[in-house]
């Protein structure tokens, strides 16, 4: 074909398969916002995350290409037009162009390419879940105007977008985002005993995005608060507070 356009996907390759993404034979290749990760065993350069060959215009940005113990990427007879702000890793080797295996650094040399993209371990939710949980990557990405939504229909920003398939994090994330709070008193006591009282809710504000639907509990708020110049006292609140609860 003369176009193909793959994105906002969240594709695992298993123990099974050597090739998580394998894309071949089409004039134009527009590979955008996907997470890629294999977890194949193989630690050969049969075993590739990602597998562009014979395409003679590739764009690639905004993706995450993490394999644990192969390459991210095998470059074969193809040229990366516009490949760039992508975050890449592996454990154990990097990449292949042309049948020669290449640091990350020689890799962008050698196609001129990739000059804002990242080495950097996105750490995935689980081997089946590709949100990431490192916050480094949070805006990382840059707006693609024909693509404003992610893979779970919920709105990119239009400025700094996340990169990979998913624009935001996933509910049992969430629910660490929730617990982490701060209160703070205002105002000035007079001398003597005074009782100061912190109050907490839990908003779906907190998630950061009106089109993700949260219904997770707080369970845990660690609170800190000081008086005066003295060291800061943290206590915790344990319980279970569900949403709009205060």
């Amino acid at each position: 074909p003369g176009t193909v356009t793959i994105e906002n996907n969240s594709i695992c390759g298993t123990t099974a398969m050597l090739k998580a993404l394998n894309c071949n034979g089409s004039a134009t290749a527009n590979i955008f916002y996907n997470s890629i990760y294999s977890s194949h065993t193989d630690t050969s350069t049969a075993n590739s995350a990602l597998i562009i060959s014979s395409i003679k215009n590739v764009n690639l940005k905004n993706n995450i290409i993490y394999n644990k113990n192969g390459l991210i990427a095998d470059i074969q007879s193809s040229l990366l037009t516009g490949s760039d702000y992508n975050v890449f890793f592996s454990d154990k080797k990097f990449f292949r162009y042309e049948g020669v295996s290449k640091t990350f650094a020689d890799f962008k040399t050698v196609t001129n390419s990739d000059l804002h993209s990242i080495f950097l371990n996105p750490k995935y939710t689980s081997d089946s879940d590709l949100h990431y949980k490192n916050d480094t990557l949070n805006g990382f990405a840059i707006p693609i105007a024909q693509i404003s939504d992610d893979i779970q229909n919920k709105k990119r920003d239009v400025i700094h977008p996340n990169p990979g398939a998913f624009e935001t994090k996933a509910d049992s994330l969430l629910d660490d985002i929730n617990k982490d709070l701060t209160v703070t008193s205002v105002g000035t006591l007079d001398m003597g005993n005074n009782t100061v009282t912190a109050s907490f809710k839990n908003s779906p504000i907190l998630n950061l995005d009106p089109n993700h639907i949260y219904t997770g509990t707080i369970d845990t708020v660690d609170i800190s608060y000081q008086l005066n110049n003295e060291a800061p006292v943290m206590e915790q609140w344990t319980g279970n507070l569900s949403i709009g609860q205060t």
